[in-house]
């Protein structure tokens, strides 16, 4: 096995379960950082043979940081090819992992890394149509005098 980096690339263009399906058909030994600006630090998945057998996100470790690591929909991902000195502290099948961890995100049971997206409250809405009283004039509070604001 040659060490140093065997591939890298976008999560916006391969998921994390595409990936593992790549060093898994390839049989790949090392570590795959998974690199996004909304978290502080990367996420690992060490691969042996072409298996997951431990991962680290955060606080987590082992198969619960490999499910949350499927949350990363953006930032950049890198396999290096090097020997792996972490136990097999992941027992389970390499396509039940990527259809769990692919139908968590799904349900919602993984939270998605990534910008925070706005839900517009109904309520809050601006009314639709013409302006109600477009000859209305609003009044400023400036410094604690009350100013006008000129129509258009």
């Amino acid at each position: 096995m040659s060490i140093g980096l065997a591939f890298s690339g976008s999560l916006d263009f391969l998921s994390l379960g595409e990936i593992l399906q790549i060093i898994g058909n390839s049989g790949g030994t090392g570590v795959l950082r998974i690199m996004s600006k909304y978290a502080p630090s990367p996420g690992l998945v060490y691969m042996a043979k072409g298996d997951p057998v431990d991962a680290a996100s955060g606080a987590h470790t082992g198969l619960e940081a490999l499910f949350a690591l499927f949350g990363w929909t953006q930032g950049e991902f890198s396999f290096s090819q090097e020997p792996v000195g972490h136990p097999n502290v992941i027992n389970r099948n390499r396509m039940e992992i990527i259809l769990d961890g692919s139908r968590m995100v799904d349900d919602g049971k993984v939270p998605v890394l990534g910008a925070v997206s706005y839900k517009a409250d109904p309520a809050m809405q601006a009314p639709k149509g013409p302006a109600a009283d477009q000859r209305a004039v609003c009044r400023l509070h400036v410094r604690g005098r009350r100013g006008r604001v000129l129509r258009r």
